[in-house]
């Protein structure tokens, strides 16, 4: 049981830090894979990333961030 514990601790930390542009993050998980806050985040919206809600819930595309970063590049927006 312990040993379970750990492999599955290792796989979660692992995913840390990645985003994949074929998947669909809620808000809050985006915020713990990419390190970034909410203020952060509220400052890429207003610069033009994609946030989707559905049923009263914030989601962003993997994909959506990737083009957001594309977009930004060589542009210094203060972010």
């Amino acid at each position: 049981m312990k040993d379970q514990y750990k492999q599955d601790k290792r796989s979660r930390s692992s995913d840390s830090g990645i985003i994949d542009s074929g998947t669909l993050y809620t808000l809050s998980e985006f915020q713990k894979r990419s390190g970034l806050g909410k203020w952060a985040i509220r400052s890429m919206r207003r610069h033009g990333m994609i946030v989707r809600r559905v049923g009263g819930r914030a989601f962003i595309l993997g994909a959506d961030f990737e083009a957001f970063l594309r977009s930004q590049s060589g542009q210094d927006q203060g972010l």
